[in-house]
């Protein structure tokens, strides 16, 4: 192919109320032929997954970087769909239940650790681990914290809602979208993704590189006083019974709210802007849910929930410190594994593996 590839970046997982939470389903790629890269940090897992993937779009495909939530510049799974190949980081922090659950070639990277230069460290990288669990549970209490005042928020400004003239913004945008959107006689799928993500570096949002190149992108700007949770929800159904595959991104701070719709077999996207995030794309259509918000109502309560905001990401703030703190326990374990590694042999496994899935001989 002449022409380069796409990268598109998401999340499967990432640090919520609930801990590390998973919420692509890899079991959902019918007919992919999985690889799982085993090994402890620090054992080229990453190096080998970028290398792929770079080397796959020079070729002209496209590829999704799956980002891990602690570190982001990591990786913890690259698919190539037009190849129908997913290979997947096996991370003992992350995803422990991958192995289990998928039929998969396994490539074992720390066949070529030598575990005599690791011996010496094993106390040090205990206690790393320990340190590293330590600092998720910190982030998982101040992430309850932020979820408690987050659910306070929406509670407290409900009254604030015209229902009526939210109700006829959203049926207005529904109509529109029911009326370009032919049924084509079977029932659609939906895949769960985070488009952005809690990780140790703040909030790391990627959505430009998820919507940036549909043709009909509708924009809803919501507040966090008026929610477009049911109209999204309404919207995903919609495709679904119409028999379209999508892909929906959830918020990390509401498992259960869409914030964005991809039909890729339509070029179109809806998704939502609000005072968490804010998508750097160009919209075609924008739907502003402001005027469905009473005012008066609003400012009677206005510096109580402005409090109730400061201090959400106050306590996201201190999240994602500690999550950052893990990260560099784990980058402690990494340095030790990295240098009792013998990387040469690394590289033929991944020179084989790459002709494997191009179908060379």
């Amino acid at each position: 192919m002449d022409n380069l590839g796409n990268i598109k970046h998401v999340f499967a997982s990432s640090n919520t109320h609930l801990g590390i939470y998973q919420i692509f389903n890899f079991g959902c790629l019918k007919n992919t032929k999985f690889y799982i890269l085993k090994g402890g940090p620090g054992t080229g897992k990453t190096v080998f997954l970028k290398k792929l993937g770079t080397e796959l779009v020079d070729s002209g495909q496209n590829v999704t970087y799956y980002h891990n939530t602690i570190n982001p510049d990591f990786l913890d799974a690259v698919y190539v769909p037009n190849l129908n190949v997913m290979f997947i980081s096996y991370n003992l922090v992350i995803n422990k239940d991958i192995p289990t659950t998928l039929f998969a070639t396994i490539i074992d990277l720390d066949e070529f650790l030598d575990e005599h230069k690791i011996l010496p460290h094993k106390d040090a990288i205990i206690n790393s681990y320990n340190i590293v669990d330590r600092c998720l549970t910190h982030a998982r209490f101040y992430l309850e914290s932020a979820n408690a005042i987050y659910r306070n928020y929406l509670f407290t400004t409900e009254p604030c809602i015209k229902q009526d003239a939210k109700l006829k913004y959203e049926n207005a945008l529904f109509k529109t979208l029911s009326g370009i959107v032919s049924d084509v006689n079977k029932i659609g799928t939906a895949q769960y993704f985070y488009g952005y993500a809690v990780t140790g570096d703040g909030l790391v949002d990627n959505l430009h590189t998820i919507i940036g190149k549909s043709k009909n992108i509708y924009l809803v700007k919501e507040t966090l006083v008026c929610s477009s949770k049911q109209l999204m929800k309404r919207i995903c159904d919609l495709f679904i019974y119409r028999g379209y595959d999508i892909e929906c991104y959830v918020s990390p701070f509401d498992n259960e709210k869409i914030e964005d719709i991809i039909v890729k077999d339509l070029s179109l996207a809806i998704t939502i802007s609000n005072l968490v995030r804010k998508p750097k794309v160009f919209p075609t259509d924008i739907y502003d849910f402001i005027h469905c918000v009473d005012d008066e109502t609003f400012d009677i309560i206005s510096l109580p929930v402005e409090k109730d905001f400061k201090l959400f990401n106050s306590l996201l703030d201190k999240a994602y410190l500690y999550i950052s703190n893990a990260n560099k326990n784990l980058e402690n374990i990494r340095i030790y594994y990295n240098a009792a590694m013998d990387l040469s042999n690394i590289d033929q496994i991944y020179e084989t593996t790459l002709k494997e899935i191009l179908g060379y001989d």
